[in-house]
């Protein structure tokens, strides 16, 4: 008896490792490519007049963006590209020394074009959109309830 028990406790054990084992991986590509590129931009936010203060972070803006950007980015890039060494560092770069243009709408930057989904609109599209609003987009939610 004791012995079917322990069979039982075992099978059920792999059973609900399967299950839920299975429910937590990811196909994300670039994550750690897309954390480097949101921490430059986090970096240089308030320099470039980025709102990150609604509602108020409860630490610093500069790293509560950094930490919303840490979980955020495991969903990947949107581009579905996992940009070689050369590529994120020439992105990441062109964000950490460009204009603030560039900090707002990485895509646009020619060093940083894998950041475009293959079925986007080019970046000249998107910019007639960017320039019809008079201010950068809200900051998204985070989960300690700050804002990027």
């Amino acid at each position: 008896m004791r012995k079917k028990s322990a069979s039982v406790v075992v099978l059920a054990s792999l059973g609900l490792a399967l299950v839920f084992g299975s429910a937590c991986g990811t196909d994300a590509t670039g994550v750690e490519a897309c954390r480097e590129i949101e921490n430059a931009r986090c970096d240089r936010a308030v320099e470039c007049q980025i709102p990150l203060t609604t509602p108020p972070p409860a630490t610093d803006p500069t790293e509560s963006c950094r930490r919303f950007y840490l979980d955020a980015c495991l969903h990947g890039l949107q581009s579905a590209k996992d940009p070689n060494p050369a590529e994120k560092n020439g992105c990441v770069d062109a964000v950490k020394t460009g204009t603030c243009e560039t900090v707002r709408f990485p895509e646009k930057a020619p060093a940083c074009a894998f950041l475009i989904p293959p079925d986007a609109p080019p970046p000249d599209a998107a910019s007639d959109v960017a320039a019809d609003r008079s201010e950068p987009p809200p900051p998204a939610p985070q989960p300690d309830g700050s804002t990027k």
